[in-house]
């Protein structure tokens, strides 16, 4: 926090001197003062605050735990995140086989696949002449 408030005031003063250069070569002066210093908290470091007792850094470690939660804890704070059973199966009507109600039956896909598969095989390629 110290070096980024020091890099934050070199920067401010860098860039207030090159803005009174400039109106110093335009031969004219700025229309606001800058002999006032910046009032942000966040440019303050902790270092330059006081240590008091009442300063309320003890909060931070008021959400560490303090003992191990126990893994019958841990299985009934997951008994949402468990695998639910699936109920919505149905037979197929062209081979009889369980399928998903919503999705193709995988047996009778595999077997369009092999029979599309030798059907290409089957075709013998079109040779054209020029």
């Amino acid at each position: 926090m110290a070096l980024l408030t020091s890099i934050a005031s070199r920067l401010l003063q860098t860039a207030r001197i090159l803005e009174q250069r400039a109106w110093i070569a335009l031969n004219l002066r700025p229309a606001y003062n800058y002999d006032l210093q910046p009032t942000d908290h966040a440019l303050t470091s902790l270092d330059d605050q006081p240590d008091d007792v009442d300063n309320d850094h003890g909060i931070l470690w008021m959400a560490v735990p303090k003992k191990r939660t126990s893994r019958r804890k841990k299985r009934l704070r997951n008994l949402n995140k468990q695998l639910k059973p699936i109920r919505n199966f149905e037979h197929c009507n062209v081979c009889g086989n369980l399928k998903l109600t919503s999705i193709f039956c995988s047996h009778c896909l595999r077997r369009i696949k092999e029979e599309t598969k030798a059907y290409r095989k089957s075709l013998k390629p079109l040779k054209f002449k020029l």
